[in-house]
């Protein structure tokens, strides 16, 4: 067995470094002027400009002082050390995390009732009450310096950097128990690396490749044509989106909604590294919600539970969490027994007494803290069990399929469960905690936990020591919150959430809040129509599985079902189903091969659409005239 790679201290201080300007980067971009919430893809455009950057600098070395240059193996270490930090970045975790603490006490009126409804039940160790603070956040022209500012943050910051840090051990725990049996033993490909592994290969063979220039000129004069056109408006733009919903006036046909026919590059190029019975699942499942909605329309029934795809999408999630688990119960089992006694063959990146600790001690943290906060024992513990496998869910998705994007709308915990027994069953102070904690459930989008298994997989496949690289993770993890905390704070502090902010992450807080306060005044039992179609949701996913495990050449594939008809996956289902079409026709044409052969073509488009897209949106933030982002 080879000695695995342990990276020089240089790497791991570079990465360190790159964290803070990766943060000030999203927030310029996603935050301040909103030019795109690009985060919300699986795919973070700034960890891929941030690794080419890397890499060509890195180039430049290897030429002028070989010895002094990074290893392939460092380069990754860097790579991974970036896209653990952006997660955190990320537009559905501390991006909403900023607007949602202090609203409550900001907005609270006489008219709303905010203050006698939940107010009094949100322990003020979790929230930022304190009023200059708040009328300096939402007035901007201040900074988190200023007196008093970072005294009203300071404690409920490290608070929930401890549940946090609870989350990120349990997640970690997962994906550490879970990676060898789904990768060695079920020989899943993990499509998501693909690019990053493309780019750091020995050798630049990728750069070299003709097909890969076109896919990267092509997207780069999409991007600089919507630039122009912004800046000038008669400079014509390639059109990239239609609306076929404009071509249904009359009921029931008019019952199909929004309906994007989109083509963006980077979402061709991973739709292309996607297997086929995923992407065809993607694109068939849209328009296969898109004639359900109709036939509701003309029979009646009205629209979905939920937001979006409702509350079959919550239960496809369900049971796609439910049936990874199963299907690797009896590794998981062996993994206990192997903890019990203590063995350990030091090739993971924890051992299994380790991994069972970490997410058994996470479970506790989080627990704890919840219980403190005034949870009740039973509320808590129903949250952590369904978020535990909603987090098993997104692993495997990534790892298996590696979809765009991992969006569940509103799919929290708490809201399946006040559904199923009614907000009577929990009563005000475990509903209002319930919602403090919508920012980490408010999409998933940009978890951590498909990081952290992704970051395991490449540091396998570079032959890295994965304790050394956990150590390094968790580091880069605790740098990336408090700098996030420290520059997005001061940069709302600047410019306001009610004067130059243009991100939506105060009208989030609103819309979760006010949400709560009709919740609470209402009087109603379980949402039987929400059950209905939560059940036949999961229904849905556990019969396709078991025709699966029956027909293993069936083409339709249970993820499709779930990651579709949602707000990401509406934009992105027309691209799916180009790189569906570009890769079943090469494949059929010249198999293998052929398929191979295109992959320099994809790549070209992704990385145009993060480099050049991304570039232009942050260059257009020195300039104060922002552009369109390459995703919306």
């Amino acid at each position: 067995m080879p000695t695995a790679i342990r990276p020089r201290l240089r790497a791991v201080l570079l990465g360190t470094l790159l964290i803070p300007l990766n943060a000030y980067f999203v927030i310029q971009v996603e935050v301040v002027y909103a030019s795109m919430q690009a985060t919300n893809l699986s795919l973070f455009y700034n960890v891929i400009g941030s690794l080419t950057a890397v890499v060509a600098i890195n180039a430049v070395v290897r030429r002028l002082a070989p010895r002094q240059a990074l290893t392939t193996a460092e380069v990754r270490v860097i790579g991974v050390m970036l896209t653990v930090a952006t997660a955190l970045f990320g537009v559905d975790m501390l991006q909403i995390f900023v607007g949602l603490l202090p609203h409550a006490h900001q907005f609270a009126t006489p008219e709303n009732r905010w203050e006698q409804l939940f107010l009094m039940h949100l322990p003020p160790w979790l929230v930022v009450h304190d009023r200059a603070a708040l009328d300096d956040l939402y007035r901007g022209y201040s900074s988190l310096a200023a007196p008093g500012h970072w005294a009203a943050w300071s404690r409920p910051l490290l608070v929930w950097g401890c549940f946090l840090a609870g989350l990120l051990a349990f997640c970690a725990g997962v994906a550490a128990l879970l990676r060898r049996p789904w990768a060695e033993h079920e020989r899943l490909t993990f499509p998501i690396i693909a690019l990053p592994l493309a780019l750091t290969e020995p050798g630049r063979m990728l750069w070299r490749d003709g097909l890969f220039w076109c896919g990267f000129l092509l997207a780069t004069a999409i991007n600089l044509s919507r630039a122009l056109h912004t800046w000038i408006p008669s400079f014509p733009e390639i059109r990239q989106k239609w609306d076929a919903a404009a071509a249904f006036t009359a009921p029931p046909w008019n019952g199909v909604g929004w309906t994007p026919l989109s083509f963006y590059p980077f979402a061709i190029g991973l739709g292309y590294l996607m297997p086929l019975e995923l992407s065809f699942s993607c694109w068939l499942f849209y328009l296969l919600w898109k004639v359900q909605l109709v036939v509701r329309a003309a029979i009646g029934l009205g629209p979905l539970e939920g937001a979006w795809i409702g509350a079959q999408g919550h239960g496809a999630w369900i049971g796609l969490g439910l049936m990874a688990l199963f299907t690797t119960r009896r590794e998981l089992l062996r993994t206990l027994r192997a903890a019990l006694r203590g063995s350990d063959d030091g090739s993971e990146a924890m051992s299994p007494r380790t991994a069972w600790l970490a997410m058994g001690l996470g479970l506790l943290a989080m627990a704890g803290i919840g219980h403190r906060a005034g949870f009740a024992t039973p509320a808590i513990g129903g949250w952590l069990a369904i978020y535990a496998v909603i987090v098993v869910c997104i692993a495997r998705m990534r790892a298996e399929l590696g979809p765009p994007s991992c969006d569940l709308p509103r799919g929290s915990p708490d809201r399946m469960m006040v559904a199923f027994l009614g907000p009577e069953a929990f009563g005000p102070r475990n509903l209002s905690l319930f919602y403090l904690l919508d920012w980490l459930t408010y999409s998933y989008r940009a978890h951590p936990v498909g990081h952290q298994i992704e970051s395991f997989q490449i540091g396998q496949r570079s032959g890295l020591d994965l304790r050394r690289l956990t150590a390094i993770l968790a580091w880069s993890m605790l740098v990336a919150y408090v700098a996030w905390c420290w520059l997005a704070l001061d940069a709302v502090y600047r410019f306001g959430f009610n004067a130059r902010i243009r991100s939506y992450l105060d009208d989030a807080a609103n819309q979760n809040w006010t949400e709560l306060a009709t919740v609470l005044q209402g009087k109603v039992g379980a949402n039987q129509a929400y059950i209905r179609q939560f059940l036949s949701g999961l229904a849905v996913i556990v019969s396709l599985v078991l025709v699966r495990q029956r027909f293993v050449f069936f083409p339709i594939h249970p993820v499709g079902y779930a990651v579709n008809g949602n707000w990401t996956l509406s934009h992105l289902w027309f691209s799916l189903f180009l790189a569906w079409l570009l890769k079943s026709t090469l494949v059929k044409a010249g198999g293998l091969r052929a398929y191979r052969r295109g992959l320099p073509l994809c790549f070209g488009l992704m990385l145009g659409d993060c480099l050049v897209g991304g570039g232009l949106c942050l260059l257009s933030t020195f300039w104060d005239a922002p552009v369109r982002g390459f995703f919306p």
